[in-house]
């Protein structure tokens, strides 16, 4: 998560950075994601970006995680993991 966190847009505070790590990890156990591999990287893109878009709300952003993960779901394989 935080090697996102650095993008160009630039860095993430401290506080804000642990509510993304405690978001991508809940999202990581509820789907049981690896933390790492392809789909982590696309989560913990997708709940960077949507920060950066300016949702602060962990809930939302885990409500949002979650739609993500439902969504791509039906159409991964477990080799993506």
């Amino acid at each position: 998560m935080q090697e996102f966190a650095r993008e160009p847009d630039g860095p993430i505070g401290p506080d804000d950075l642990d509510m993304l790590q405690r978001t991508f990890d809940r999202v990581c156990i509820w789907c049981d994601i690896p933390r790492y591999g392809k789909r982590a990287d696309r989560l913990a893109r997708h709940i960077t970006g949507q920060f950066r878009r300016g949702i602060a709300d962990e809930r939302v952003l885990f409500e949002n995680a979650m739609w993500l993960e439902q969504q791509g779901g039906s159409t991964r394989h477990r080799a993506d993991n």
